[in-house]
């Protein structure tokens, strides 16, 4: 009885994500209308972020190259997003059966892990139902979350199951972590360092030798990214240059224009000296970038610095709209975006929280080892962004995780489970 309820609860949250989709669709054609044709197919060659003619290609030429920038690059964007959307597309280019089957996937795995970690300690009912409302209640979280254009859809969702995962006893959660962990780094280029720092800390603080199933996932996302680029281009793509324009959007920032732009202007509407340098081949594009900025921050440490503060700033307690369109000279209308006010909140109480935890743990000389791994979450997921920049969709992962922390936390105080440490 007990099997056919949890059957019942996850079809009714499945039809729940359909009917959210649905309406996510209609929003996103009426806002976004030069993607999609007259059928409601997508017109692949127009999806934005570097993606569009990667996907063409790989869905009609079986290669994986992009010419968005004018050159042909084969390391430019890492490949989770391109393969996820390309493998849809070659099934259907209608974008209700792209989005729906998509979110199906990803919203799936979530529910996955918190019925793992609610079924491991026994936990009312009540909990599965604020874990889900942790993910939907907030629409701009959930616009992210539901769109396919940029891969921050996939971090918003799976940073929260990465955390779920290792504070959960499931048997097979190593093995889980392990394709969360090879899923991330071949998304985004800001989880390089998370995935491998977590790696890490789990080979460090767990004792079930399972621990090695996410160093084999992390070794296999390293090895197909950098073997692939190795046979495409002779040059492995790795650390600071996992993708061949790490350094021409690193030139974004390490600019006198960052901060007349950033956070309310996109930075991407910064103009470039050389923007219509010729180049040999990606890696020619890549080191003319990465050239100039080393130049530049030498140049700028102290503004480089003042920069960082006001991405920390932004991050943490700007609570309005940004990365608008408007040109550099046109005053922009702030406005308040009423989502970012309960996400810099729960941010905030999540760090508070976790530092009278940590202080109280150092006081008794008993870490809390899920405290630390909280922190390595955190501490890995902000410092990419601090380098470079941050914007609201870039935070959705975090934004979340916070929630799931304060959750954690709560349970743990009122010793719904005493063995949950």
């Amino acid at each position: 009885m007990l099997s056919l309820k949890k059957t019942a609860l996850f079809f009714t949250y499945l039809v729940l994500i359909i009917i959210i989709s649905f309406i996510f669709i209609e929003i996103f054609i009426s806002e976004n209308s030069y993607l999609i044709d007259n059928s409601n197919n997508i017109l692949i060659k127009k999806i934005p972020f570097g993606y569009g003619s990667l996907i063409y290609n790989i869905i009609n030429s079986g290669e994986y190259l992009s010419t968005d920038l004018g050159l042909n690059m084969n390391v430019s964007r890492l490949p989770m997003l391109p393969m996820i959307i390309s493998t849809l597309i070659h099934i259907s280019k209608n974008i209700y059966f792209v989005v729906i089957v998509k979110n199906i996937i990803f919203f799936s795995i979530y529910y996955f892990c918190v019925i793992k970690f609610i079924t491991n300690y026994n936990l009312k009912l009540k909990y599965l139902f604020i874990f889900l409302i942790i993910i939907l209640y907030n629409p701009y979280n959930l616009f992210v979350s539901l769109n396919f254009v940029f891969a921050d859809f996939i971090t918003a969702l799976l940073i929260p199951c990465l955390f779920l995962m290792i504070i959960s006893n499931y048997k097979n959660k190593f093995l889980i972590i392990s394709i969360l962990i090879f899923t991330l780094y071949l998304s985004k280029t800001n989880m390089f360092f998370l995935t491998i720092l977590f790696t890490i800390v789990v080979l460090t603080l767990e004792r079930d030798n399972k621990k090695y199933f996410v160093l084999i996932g992390l070794f296999l996302a390293v090895l197909f990214w950098s073997s692939f680029g190795f046979l495409k281009t002779g040059k492995i793509p790795i650390g600071q240059s996992l993708i061949s324009i790490n350094s021409w959007g690193m030139s974004h920032v390490l600019n006198k224009d960052f901060s007349n732009y950033y956070p309310y202007r996109t930075v991407d509407q910064i103009n470039f000296k050389n923007k219509y340098k010729k180049f040999k081949n990606e890696w020619e594009f890549y080191d003319f970038y990465n050239k100039q900025n080393i130049e530049y921050l030498k140049k700028n440490k102290l503004e480089t610095a003042n920069n960082i503060l006001v991405k920390a700033n932004f991050i943490f307690f700007n609570i309005y709209k940004t990365g608008s369109q408007s040109s550099t000279y046109t005053k922009v209308k702030r406005e308040i975006r009423i989502s970012n006010i309960p996400n810099k909140m729960f941010l905030n109480l999540s760090i508070i929280i976790l530092i009278f935890s940590l202080i109280l743990s150092y006081k008794k000389s008993n870490f809390n080892k899920y405290d630390i791994y909280f922190v390595v979450l955190v501490v890995s997921y902000l410092l990419p962004l601090l380098i470079g920049w941050a914007t609201n969709k870039h935070l959705i992962g975090l934004f979340i995780l916070s929630k799931i922390y304060i959750l954690y936390k709560y349970i743990l105080k009122k010793n719904i489970k005493s063995k949950l440490i």
